[in-house]
C-alpha cells in the first residue's frame, strides 16, 4: 500500500530521484491557499473510521480534499475483498478519470481514521 507524503515541501523532479519515485507527482499536496480557494464551492463533512464515502460503481463522485485524518482508496476484488491501494492524508485529494467523465468509480473511498473532508461537486471545480 502506498502512503502519500505528509510534507508540503515540493519533491524533487522525477528525473532527479533514483528509481523514479513519482508519488509526489501522483498525489500532490494542496497548499492552505489552494484549499481555501475551494471552500466556497464545497462543504466540510466528518466521517467515523470505517465509513464509506463512495463505493465502487458510484457515478458522479465528488472531489474530496482531506482536511484531517486518513482517506483510504480501496480496490474490491471479484470475491468482494477490499484492499487499500493508497492512503490520502491532509492536503491530498481523491479524483480519478470517472470524476470528470461521469463514469462509474473503479475504486471506493473509506475513512481509514476519523476523517474530515471538503467535498466539492464536480460542477464546483469549474466555477470561479
Amino acid at each position: 500500500m502506498a502512503t502519500v507524503p505528509q510534507s508540503s515541501e515540493p519533491a524533487p523532479a522525477t528525473a532527479d530521484v533514483p528509481g523514479g519515485d513519482r508519488r509526489a507527482q501522483m498525489f500532490p499536496v494542496l497548499s492552505d491557499a489552494q484549499v481555501d480557494a475551494l471552500r466556497p464551492a464545497g462543504v466540510e463533512k466528518s466521517f467515523a473510521k470505517g465509513d464509506c464515502l463512495w463505493d465502487v460503481g458510484t457515478r458522479n463522485v465528488a472531489f474530496h480534499v482531506v482536511l484531517e485524518g486518513e482517506l483510504e482508496i480501496v480496490r474490491r476484488s471479484a470475491l468482494g475483498d477490499d484492499s487499500a491501494l493508497v492512503v490520502l492524508r491532509p492536503g491530498t485529494y481523491s479524483g480519478e478519470a470517472a470524476l470528470l467523465s461521469g463514469r462509474a468509480a473503479m475504486v471506493a473511498g473509506r475513512a481509514g481514521t476519523d476523517l474530515t473532508v471538503l467535498i466539492v461537486p464536480v460542477d464546483g471545480l469549474y466555477s470561479g
